[in-house]
């Protein structure tokens, strides 16, 4: 049934690659690659960089995948909060 309901969207996994363009750069994703502490940044960021191309994550990694869940508990309004950066951001 959902299938069905979401057949005539004709899901596209690079749709929103325009708009995570549009408002993310090189320095947000050094964030995120950065938010375990730093713990294999260099290895993260270099797996994150596919996303800036194409809007998507080529490979699994689990030290990825742990800096995803660490700045998913970011809060950018919070000014001294860490990881990730605070407030709006123009890119560009």
């Amino acid at each position: 049934m959902t299938e069905q309901l979401l057949a005539p969207l004709q899901h596209n996994e690079r749709a929103l690659t325009p708009l995570f363009n549009a408002n993310f750069d090189e320095g947000m994703l050094r964030e995120i690659a950065e938010a375990d502490y730093g713990e294999s940044a260099n290895e993260c960021y270099a797996l994150l960089q596919p996303i800036l191309k194409t809007g998507l994550v080529e490979s699994y990694d689990s030290m990825l995948n742990e800096v995803l869940h660490l700045i998913s508990f970011s809060e950018p309004e919070t000014s001294d909060f860490s990881p990730g950066g605070q407030g709006r951001r123009v890119t560009g």
